[in-house]
């Protein structure tokens, strides 16, 4: 537009506004609104609408100075204009947040008005949280997030995660300001509670998403600690928090009160055919994932444990988290899994050496939903550091509990684990148990009783479930299998039937007829079915004279549909699988060969 032009009417002078901003002219723009000190209250709305519109970073990377005038040009609209009104105007805008520029130049905006309202402030300030944390829990996570080893020494070259930490800094500088005003505040104390129950609510927030989801621990480099993006964003997070409250465990406590009202509030509507949906703005449950995170913060990271109260055991401490650590196990994310492991492991180590699990601390529904969520994490979970450390985590935790627990742990996990591993790494601790019954010099101790005679047979039963009989998988079972035959082989050697300390020959009758016969039954026909076709595809080869020819047959091993592939490979693996079965035989045969050297020289 020509620098000395003269506008007359508002109307006039808008259409010049939007025709400067359509080409990003910031002198006409600054000509238009600043120099001319356009103040027309009906128009106010709209400008910051069409202004906001323009700052993005696609602008800003192109055009800053564009980008510069247009901010100014909105914070003069902000000091002119009523602010109530002009906040819903900045707040309406939010669906464009995901952008980082416009984010944080909102962010000073929106702080810029709220600090302008003498009245009602905090109710404004509440207002615009919600809007504002709904923009940071929609941030997207980092595509990746199965790092391991190496992987994980430099998480900020991910652009997800440095967008992240760019946004939630921004956020955290944002509630910075009015945590500190809260924290200097003269006002009630009634007041000043409940204004902290707000801020401690959003920034719980930004834990649940999305800081659990990212590596909150500093490394090693050269024997310096090197802090990544995340980290320092968490520690700024829990230096506003810590100021709110100090005691991370009674911030912990008070959330978990807060949800049982809520829920106790929820039944007695239900009960009443009450609207159980009434509940106010700000009377919501506090997310368990940020609990969690915050006690894994405490307990592997150290922050706030000094703050521990001091009457309470150790055993009452890990209780107290056990709801944490399966939180964060049972997640599908590995980061947030490797969180729930560390801050279990963790706890098992605070322990008092001499620390014994009683049977009745079973009635606690957590120890075997920790079970459980530890060998999920085994069998599922692709990150290997991760499944490595719950390999190590079992034996310890399985020992922690006493002898009739620990009974009742072996006889949960049998019956319940399907995966053919799982379950042959399950008989092995087994085995490992019967190594100390069998040490045991005294053996009518307590620890003999318990996992000897009848109880012992229970178990075996359990292992040596053929479910189908011999037309049972045996090669998907052969994990298990192969487990069960060295575990029997073992007792064989080491409590022969002059002995039979354990009780095990007085139901190996059983054993031999309901496994030993079944599975050698099983043995046959399995092997007779893959050498058949095994014998199918070579002839096949021969009269096609390819064998890389693909073929589609009804061949399964391990109880998986083998895909369309190449007859050498579908013999390859035909051959692996038979290969198994010959291991499975010839452990069966030597089991079989020491039951009856034990036979005959016990009845010499």
């Amino acid at each position: 537009m020509e620098p000395d032009m003269i506008v007359e009417s508002t109307e006039e002078r808008m259409k010049l506004i939007r025709e400067c901003i359509s080409y990003k002219d910031p002198i006409g723009v600054k000509k238009l609104i600043l120099e001319d000190k356009f103040n027309e209250e009906s128009e106010h709305w709209e400008l910051i609408s069409i202004l906001g519109e323009c700052i993005n970073k696609e602008n800003f990377d192109a055009c800053p100075c564009f980008v510069s005038v247009c901010e100014r040009c909105m914070k003069y609209v902000l000091n002119v204009g009523k602010p109530k009104e002009l906040l819903l105007a900045l707040l309406e805008q939010a669906d464009g947040f995901d952008d980082s520029v416009k984010f944080s130049t909102f962010l000073g905006l929106i702080e810029m008005v709220i600090s302008k309202l003498d009245s009602n402030q905090f109710y404004s300030l509440e207002l615009a949280l919600e809007t504002l944390s709904d923009c940071v829990s929609r941030l997207e996570l980092p595509k990746i997030l199965d790092l391991e080893g190496e992987e994980r020494r430099a998480p900020d070259l991910d652009p997800f995660v440095d967008k992240i930490n760019t946004d939630v800094t921004e956020y955290l500088n944002f509630l910075s300001k009015f945590v500190h005003q809260l924290t200097s505040s003269k006002d009630k104390e009634s007041v000043v509670h409940r204004k902290k129950k707000v801020l401690m609510k959003y920034l719980l927030r930004v834990l649940e998403h999305p800081l659990v989801y990212l590596d909150l621990q500093a490394k090693e480099v050269n024997g310096r600690t090197v802090k990544s993006g995340s980290v320092l964003c968490m520690e700024h997070l829990m230096v506003q928090l810590t100021s709110l409250q100090p005691r991370i465990t009674d911030l912990i406590n008070d959330c978990l009160k807060h949800n049982e009202r809520l829920s106790k509030r929820k039944r007695i509507r239900l009960d009443t055919d009450e609207d159980a949906c009434s509940e106010s703005f700000d009377e919501e449950p506090v997310s368990m994932l940020a609990m969690s995170c915050l006690s894994y913060l405490m307990f592997v990271e150290g922050y706030g444990q000094h703050e521990m109260p001091c009457l309470v055991t150790k055993q009452g401490i890990m209780e107290s988290n056990l709801q944490f650590v399966f939180t964060l196990m049972k997640k599908e994310e590995s980061e947030i899994r490797l969180k729930g492991v560390q801050l279990f492991q963790s706890l098992l180590q605070s322990l008092n050496e001499g620390t014994v699990l009683a049977y009745e601390d079973l009635d606690r529904p957590e120890y075997f939903q920790i079970l459980d969520a530890l060998f999920d994490i085994m069998i599922r979970c692709p990150v290997k550091d991760i499944r490595q450390q719950c390999v190590q985590i079992v034996p310890g935790y399985i020992q922690l509990f006493g002898p009739e627990a620990r009974y009742q742990t072996f006889l949960k996990l049998f019956g319940t684990l399907k995966h053919a591993g799982s379950f042959g790494y399950c008989v092995q601790l087994f085995k490992n148990q019967m190594e100390e019954v069998i040490a045991d010099p005294w053996t009518g101790s307590k620890t003999a009783h318990i996992f000897c005679g009848i109880n012992l047979k229970r178990l075996f039963l359990l292992m040596t479930s053929l479910p189908e009989g011999p037309a049972t998988d045996l090669v998907e079972s052969s994990d298990r299998i192969i487990a069960v035959l060295n575990f029997i082989r073992y007792l064989v050697l080491k409590d022969p039937p002059q002995t039979n300390m354990t009780g095990f020959w007085d139901f190996y009758p059983h054993l031999e007829k309901e496994f030993m016969k079944p599975l050698q039954l099983g043995l046959d026909m399995s092997k007779g079915h893959y050498r058949l076709e095994i014998t199918g595809l070579e002839e096949g080869n021969q009269s096609k004279e390819s064998n890389e020819e693909q073929v589609e047959m009804s061949v399964s091993v391990a109880g998986f549909r083998m895909p369309r592939m190449a007859r050498g490979q579908k013999i390859a693996i035909m051959n692996m699988a038979l290969n198994t079965l010959d291991l499975i035989t010839s452990l069966l045969v030597r089991v079989n060969e020491l039951v009856e050297q034990q036979k005959k020289t016990a009845d010499k």
